[in-house]
């Protein structure tokens, strides 16, 4: 045996010199041309064997083939194997694509010591190029066999990477058995040949590689030495391997694939179509619809209005509209003037915009009049909705030809700038025909874009449905990507199909629930974009009962799609374990070729190429053209698109994908070119070096870059410098500035050394935001640490989600926390999202008069329909005892109502308007009084008066002096300036104020955020949850109020009983457990507590409760008073038999839907289901609910305590309301009951009664609810 130092001795000794320099001259060829270790790649074959490591296949070759290897060898075993080797070196090419590879051959020691490589395995290089013959290959790899195996007794595995050990082996005999000194081999190929016979062996791991795969192998290897015998001197790279069968077969295929229907220009299709389907009704969004033939007719209109403002035929025209009935309306207008649109996103960064306006040499763009952004200087700009409307006549001109342009779409390219794709009618009409049959399409159909318009994946949704005479559904993003709101939308419409990427039918599909609830009319769901997930299937399968999916492939360049597979339940588990793209469309042909375009047979990767129908005309730069459309290896006259793609047929001529030979990607359905989000990141002043790369985080993926550069950029300045040029699908989800970038052995970036680093820093970055909410300090929490056991809450999430969006530019839902509690996964979700562009806040312009935010309005509303009415005061009592400067005290509310101009606004109805008037600062005058000895409270309740909401301004305060050093403060605003949060600002800016601290002024006012949430932008994605709030409080009832007096309206607005109770010690440690276990929030829990004892109380089973939100999502509202919080109804079905544990899951599904849609404004909800006013009564319900955000905790000053004094003095907002305030271990509940309508004892007893049954549910958590006690 040969130890350690004897091996390492012999590498730098004298008489292995010569030995060394060969293996040192091998090593430097390997690190000069990077060679790799061949390797087949895994295929992820169904047929694998997985209940043995190796199996061994033979095949017998034909006698031709074994006479001619015989008499080439000579009788000489190194030439036999040069042979083999040789093949095995051409097969490996074809299968990798690689040029350089590092073989394996066994070392055959001498007698006695060797010091060879301890493996036994001797490494041969091959190196190949388009010229290389067999008969040069051969020469050269038979002098390397010789000289590797003359100094085999040289340990050469010191001096190769380790990283490049041979992973197949070409050796003697039949390898059935292996040495077991080798290392796990992937493939050991063995021959036995005598004068008339030659043997293939071939032994295989079978976790890699099937029986069916192997068996291909041989095949193909006796067919490429057959090949090499009959030409020796013809270029190895020309030598077919594809079987002959297969090759009839193809053509075949080819031949069969025939156009489905004429070619027509669609303008004349589409004229059919009106005349069958003329009163169908052919498109709708949310405000109107339009049926066959009146979108026909004023789609002619808006054709004639573009025509006489000068767009000529044959001309370009860029789209910028909403997802709405313009949009159809608009690109059947292109068609009808002779003019390809060129669809481009609302969104767009303006560089990219002027990019494709020059590029396209677009006359005009057409978009809306509710669009108001940044156009191309020059670029004529008609407002479609408004054109469309006015009758127009469009003249005749000479009929359009198939092979006219349809539509120009950009993608991203790899030069730095978009590429434009021209498609013509000829192959947008092969494809809308082919998928009509294909889908079975009819007048029955009905679908719903769910992508943008600017890129063709929707277009599947867009034109096949209306030229089947079905309905097109156009929905603003925030709809359908909100699954509560969207499929009830399916349901109520019969959509009947829809194409999206599998990220979104996962989105879609994840509440099975709700699906098999609402999705029962989808019979077809066509996925495509992106790699399919095979949990859509389950998710789909398992809900729905009539549902077909559809596997669908193409790109841009091959109009839409060109392959498809449908899934069914009974190939669900083929599919699973297979899964391809599928088969090509009518009129389309392709095949797979290697780089020297040699036609690939089954089994075997390569690039995918396309030709027939579905090809477009070429990009608007030539340059790009001749290097994608290049002339058909294989049908003379006819030319083929490279796709880039990498893919292999199956046997049944199907096509399997399995990446890029570039740096494309396909991310979230948009196609991405990594070089052009490199050139961008160069463009940054500063940065030296940059790449891009796509990474796995979690079960999804996403974009990082990294950069570097002499000084620190930060990463927030690359994002905003991106999304100034870039869309928001290629901004990358992490950027990272490294020192340098490590080189592999030929000098390229090793991309392995940055996985992870910038999405790790992105991770930091959120879990400092998650851990600043709720409140964790520096010390990063365990990833598996969930947000609720943390002490989470909605408010907390609401926070969350603010700041995620300010701070990363990344949108987070409700949804998306409960779904993901967890940091880690939280973390991961986060990094996957784009960036998006922030809504910027502005200086509102300065003006008399402002418009009101919806609560100012429901406010100013409320108050005038009760004018003597205190229920909307927020009077504060503090009790103050020390040294107390009244004088000082004076100055500090001066100083706060000219900090926040909405204590300083008055409110007035102006042409049938609320709007609101700020006024110049003012002394709010501080009433002192002294009351020692006498009943302080007494003077309190005569403090609280109506406000007068036109007069400014809208605070007061009072200070009764109690005795020596001891006073009440009494401070009091009104509702419409402020809720909890700001009243809590207000308080520690005013003692802030009064003790000399410095408090930075506001950056904004809150006119300037009411201006905001009245832009149309704000507006529009408001309008989106309209549907659901309709829909969730359709039918629904109050719900009545437990033990009332007999004949007392149930109104509020007297008195206020307030009673005040706790829990801590025992029953909190039982409640933090058991909202911890269930990963629910302290909210969700109390509230399917009080809900419970509701329905105890009435036997009431739909369930109406009010509560408020809050709606500061950013930083800057947080230090600017104002009235930010929203009113919604929690609508709670109650089912008697069920669990409370059942029942709390319910609650808390619930209440995350509800706060998805927590911004739409409760006034305009009471306008949208025509509630009528009740003076004294809130609408919609009577019960409220809160848990209040105000710490309640107070500045300590020299020389003055502050304290709060629970007051007496408050109106009752509500008949009956519970309030929540949680503290470190306790928690306290405030009821308040009108004392107008309710017995003196009865709050008391409703506190009592509440705390009993959340004791009795910790308890007993799977006990019924209609078994839980209602006794006190």
């Amino acid at each position: 045996m040969i130890n350690i130092d004897e091996r390492q001795l012999v590498l730098t000794s004298a008489q292995f010199a010569e030995a060394r320099h060969y293996w040192e001259a091998v090593s430097s060829d390997i690190a000069a041309w990077d060679m790799q270790a061949a390797r087949l790649p895994c295929s992820g074959s169904h047929h694998r064997d997985v209940s043995a490591a190796r199996k061994c296949m033979a095949r017998e070759l034909s006698p031709a083939i074994a006479e001619r290897v015989a008499r080439l060898s000579a009788g000489s075993s190194t030439n036999q194997l040069a042979v083999w080797l040789t093949v095995v070196a051409a097969l490996m090419r074809i299968y990798t694509g690689e040029d350089h590879l590092i073989l394996g051959i066994p070392l055959h020691p001498h007698s006695g010591t060797s010091y060879g490589p301890e493996n036994g395995l001797l490494s041969c290089t091959c190196s190949m190029d388009k010229a290389t013959t067999f008969r040069t290959l051969l020469t050269a790899t038979a002098e390397k066999i010789t000289r590797a195996l003359q100094f085999g007794d040289f340990p050469s595995d010191r001096l190769l990477p380790a990283q490049k050990v041979p992973a197949v082996l070409v050796t003697p005999g039949n390898p059935e058995q292996p040495d077991p000194a080798w290392p796990p081999l992937q493939i050991i190929f063995g021959y036995e040949c005598t004068a008339h016979t030659a043997t293939l062996y071939a032994n295989y791991e079978t976790t890699y590689l099937s029986e069916e795969e192997i068996c291909h192998m041989m095949e193909y290897a006796e067919l490429l030495l057959a090949g090499m015998l009959s030409g020796p001197d013809q270029p190895l790279a020309t030598i077919s391997i594809v079987p002959a069968a297969f090759r009839t077969q193809l053509e075949q295929l080819h031949a069969a694939s025939v156009p489905v229907a004429t070619a027509q220009h669609l303008s004349d299709a589409w004229s059919e179509v009106v005349n069958r389907y003329g009163e169908h009704t052919a498109a709708c969004d949310m405000q109107q619809s339009y049926t066959y033939e009146a979108l026909n007719r004023h789609a002619a209109s808006l054709a004639a209005q573009m025509r006489q403002a000068g767009v000529k035929r044959g001309s370009r025209v860029i789209l910028m509209l909403p997802p709405a009935v313009i949009l159809p309306l608009s690109i059947l207008a292109c068609f009808k003037c002779g003019v390809a649109f060129v669809p481009v996103d609302p969104d767009i960064p303006a560089e990219r915009l002027r990019e494709i306006t020059a590029e396209s040499a677009a006359v005009c763009l057409l978009t809306t009049s509710s669009l108001n952004r940044e156009m191309p200087e020059g670029l004529p700009v008609l407002r479609a909705d408004e054109l469309h409307a006015t009758p127009a006549v469009l003249t005749e001109e000479p009929p359009g030809t198939p092979e006219d342009e349809a539509y120009v779409i950009f993608t991203s390219g790899s030069t730095g700038t978009p590429k434009g794709v021209v498609i013509t009618h000829r192959s947008l009409h092969n494809y809308i025909h082919f998928l009509v049959r294909r889908a079975t399409l009819t007048s029955a159909d009905a679908t719903v874009l769910t992508s943008s318009y600017a890129f063709d994946l929707g277009y599947t949704s867009l034109f096949p449905i209306l030229f089947a005479g079905g309905v097109l559904h156009l929905l603003p993003k925030e709809i359908y990507l909100d699954t509560s709101v969207f499929l009830p939308y399916v349901q109520q419409h019969a959509v009947t199909f829809l194409k999206a990427t599998p990220s979104f039918l996962l989105l879609l599909s994840g509440n099975r629930q709700l699906l098999r609830q609402y999705g029962q009319s989808l019979r077809l769901i066509v996925s495509g974009g992106e790699q399919f997930n095979m949990h859509v299937p389950d998710n789909f399968f398992a809900s729905l009962e009539n549902v077909q999916l559809m596997n669908h492939y193409g790109p841009t360049e091959t109009t839409i799609g060109i392959l498809t597979e449908m899934v069914t339940r009974s190939s669900l588990e083929q599919f699973r374990m297979q899964p391809v793209l599928g088969a090509p469309i009518a009129g389309t042909q392709v095949f797979v070729a290697d780089k020297y375009l040699n036609m690939l047979p089954p089994g075997v990767r390569g690039e995918l190429y396309v030709s027939g129908e579905c090809l477009f005309k070429g990009y608007l730069k030539a340059a790009h053209t001749t290097d994608k459309l290049i002339p058909h290896p294989f049908i003379p006259g006819q030319l083929c698109y490279r796709t880039g793609d990498i893919v292999s047929w199956t046997d049944d001529f199907r096509l399997q994908f399995w990446g890029r030979n570039d740096s494309q990607v396909k991310l979230h359905g948009y196609r991405i070119d990594l070089k052009e989000i490199e050139k961008h990141l160069l463009l940054y002043p500063g940065t030296d070096q940059v790449h891009a790369a796509v990474v796995s985080v979690g079960n999804t993926s996403a974009i990082e870059a990294w950069y570097t550069a002499a000084v620190k950029i930060p990463a927030a300045a690359i994002r905003a410098f991106l999304l100034e040029r870039l869309p928001f699908y290629m901004i990358p989800a992490a950027c990272t500035q490294i020192e340098k970038f490590e080189l592999t052995f030929n000098g390229k970036i090793d991309t392995r050394q940055l996985a992870g680093k910038g999405i790790d820093a992105a991770a930091t970055d959120i879990a400092a935001i998650w851990m600043g909410v709720l409140g964790l300090g520096d010390t990063p929490p365990d990833p598996a640490a969930s947000f609720f056991s943390c002490g989470g809450h909605s408010l907390q999430a609401i926070e969350l989600i603010g700041r995620i969006k300010e701070q990363l530019h990344r949108t987070v839902t409700i949804g998306d926390i409960y779904r993901y509690p967890e940091l880690g996964r939280f973390t991961a979700f986060v990094n996957s999202l784009p960036d998006e562009a922030t809504p910027q806040l502005y200086h509102a312009e300065e003006k008399e008069y402002y418009p009101c935010t919806h609560a100012q309005r429901r406010m100013f509303v409320l108050q005038a329909m009760e004018p003597a009415s205190c229920a909307y005061n927020k009077p504060v009592v503090m009790q103050l005892n020390g040294v107390f400067d009244i004088a000082r005290y004076q100055e500090a509310i001066d100083k706060l109502i000219e900090r926040h101009e909405c204590l300083r606004t008055s409110f007035h109805v102006m042409e049938d308007d609320i709007c609101q008037q700020v006024h110049p600062p003012a002394s709010c005058a501080v009433r002192v009084k002294d009351v020692t000895g006498t009943d302080a409270g007494f003077f309190l309740r005569g403090l609280v008066r109506p406000f007068n909401l036109e007069q400014s301004p809208l605070v007061r305060s009072t200070v009764l002096q109690t005795g020596s050093e001891a006073y009440l403060l009494f401070l009091d605003v009104h509702h419409i300036t402020s809720d909890a949060l700001s009243t809590q600002l207000l308080i520690e800016e005013l003692f802030a104020i009064y003790s000399g601290s410095a408090v930075p002024a506001p950056d904004f006012q809150f006119r300037d955020y009411a201006v905001w949430t009245n832009s149309e932008d704000y507006q529009h994605k408001l309008a989106y949850q309209r549907s659901f709030w309709k829909e969730y409080l359709q039918g629904a009832s109050r719900t009545p109020l437990p033990g009332i007096l007999p004949g007392r309206p149930p109104k509020a607005g007297g008195k206020a009983d307030v009673r005040h109770g706790y829990i801590d010690g025992e029953l909190f440690s039982r409640i933090s457990d058991f909202i911890r276990t269930k990963q629910v929030t302290l909210f969700s829990f109390m509230l399917a507590g009080f809900q419970a004892l509701l329905y105890r109380l009435t036997g009431a089973m739909d369930i109406l409760v009010g509560s408020s939100v809050d709606g500061r999502d950013a930083s800057w509202q947080k230090h600017i008073a104002g009235i930010f919080i929203n009113t919604i109804t929690i609508r709670q079905a109650v089912q008697p038999r069920q669990s409370f544990n059942d029942f709390l899951e319910d609650v808390a599904a619930n209440i995350a839907s509800v706060l998805q849609h927590r911004q739409y404004p409760f006034d305009l909800l009471v306008e949208d289901l025509q509630e009528v006013p009740v003076p004294g009564r809130h609408p919609f319900f009577d019960v409220f609910f809160e848990q209040l955000p105000f710490s309640r905790e107070l500045p300590e000053l020299q020389d003055l305590r502050i304290a709060f004094r629970p007051s007496d003095v408050a109106a009752a907002k509500f008949p009956l309301a519970v309030y929540l305030l949680p503290a470190t271990d306790t928690l306290r509940i405030d009821i308040e009951c009108d004392q107008g309508i309710y017995p003196d004892d009865f709050a008391s007893n409703f506190l009592t009664q509440y705390i009993s049954l959340i004791r009795q549910v910790c308890q007993q958590p799977d006990i019924a609810i209609d078994a839980l006690s209602a006794d006190k």
